[in-house]
């Protein structure tokens, strides 16, 4: 899926002024909203320090989730990580997201584990974008069930309920009929190629696949969770099912990895539900805002940390002469 190379091409050189510029228009859109919806925005000096913690509490689980995914996906190759690695590496690659539009924070996880165990790029990048695909194939189906069980009442839900219905087709289809593509470096031309390379093994493995759609149901009520105390912190309360369709829109804004951290792009995507569903623009980009500034602090507090605490773990197995080199150049730059 990532294409690991000593220097940068000269397109991937002109094309990291794309992000920023993308991240720049989108907060410059969100400033002047704000600016005219004066009365939404002191929602946010309102919001308690309670509620921020349990923000916190939910961004740290999620990210135990994540990280237990990777470990069962790690386990299909033999290797066993510890906590310390387990739970680390997903709050790494967060960090490393921030830092690099393209999901630099996943090669990150992918270098430390060729560093560490000898585990290939392309197979682990292989399997992890199939487990990927499980997990947005979990999160299609709860869409158009809630959706189905939403539509009675409010038949304003109808367009995300189509478009669920829509990506879990698609998503069906190359899980039993990968396409076929021909040779080239696009970002979904080599995601497709990974799921077509990753997803004969993932299958043959039943078990694993029911632990990583169990982690994907806890992922999403996890979304949910926090989409509904943020609502609730600003006094905008809704219900529970709606703050999980809400997470469901959030989460297929990572498909689209245009910004650092998609960065202004997820906020919009949620204000644009958030108003879809009848609760307003302004709410649902403030609900949005305030996950994200929860989801900074835990970058800011944890990323760091864990970076340091896995650069020593790194040394010390590679003293014990346990690991493998695969390239001292890139592990200095994404674990200093």
């Amino acid at each position: 899926m990532f294409k690991l190379s000593d220097q940068p091409t000269e397109k991937q050189g002109s094309n990291r002024f794309l992000p920023w510029a993308v991240f720049t228009l989108m907060l410059a859109l969100m400033i002047f909203y704000l600016t005219r919806e004066k009365e939404l925005f002191s929602a946010l000096l309102r919001v308690s320090l309670f509620s921020l913690a349990g923000l916190f509490l939910i961004q740290c689980l999620f990210n135990a989730a994540t990280g237990l995914m990777l470990r069962e996906l790690s386990r299909f190759f033999g290797v066993r990580l510890t906590v310390l690695e387990w739970y680390g590496l997903p709050a790494v690659t967060t960090m490393g997201n921030y830092l690099t539009p393209v999901s630099g924070g996943l090669v990150a996880r992918a270098v430390y584990l060729k560093q560490r165990y000898g585990l290939s790029y392309p197979r682990f990048l292989a399997l992890l974008s199939s487990g990927y695909l499980v997990n947005f194939l979990v999160i299609s189906a709860f869409g158009v069930f809630i959706a189905l069980v939403r539509h009675g009442r409010d038949t304003r839900i109808l367009p995300l309920g189509l478009f669920f219905l829509a990506a879990l087709v698609v998503i069906l289809f190359l899980l039993h009929r990968p396409i076929p593509l021909p040779d080239g470096e696009g970002r979904v031309q080599r995601f497709l190629r990974d799921v077509t390379s990753g997803w004969p093994l993932l299958k043959s493995r039943g078990s694993l696949i029911g632990k990583l759609i169990g982690l994907s149901l806890v992922n999403i009520l996890l979304g949910g969770g926090s989409l509904w105390l943020a609502f609730d912190a600003l006094g905008m309360p809704i219900p529970g099912v709606d703050a999980i369709l809400l997470s469901l829109c959030q989460a297929f804004s990572l498909l689209v990895s245009i910004t650092p951290g998609n960065l202004g792009l997820q906020e919009w995507i949620v204000s644009l539900s958030s108003g879809l569903l009848g609760y307003g623009l302004g709410a649902g980009l403030l609900a949005a805002l305030l996950v994200r500034a929860v989801t900074v602090l835990f970058i800011l507090s944890q990323g760091p940390l864990f970076s340091y605490l896995l650069s020593k773990e790194l040394a010390a197995a590679r003293n014990l002469g346990r690991g493998e080199d695969g390239g001292g150049t890139i592990e200095k730059r994404l674990f200093p």
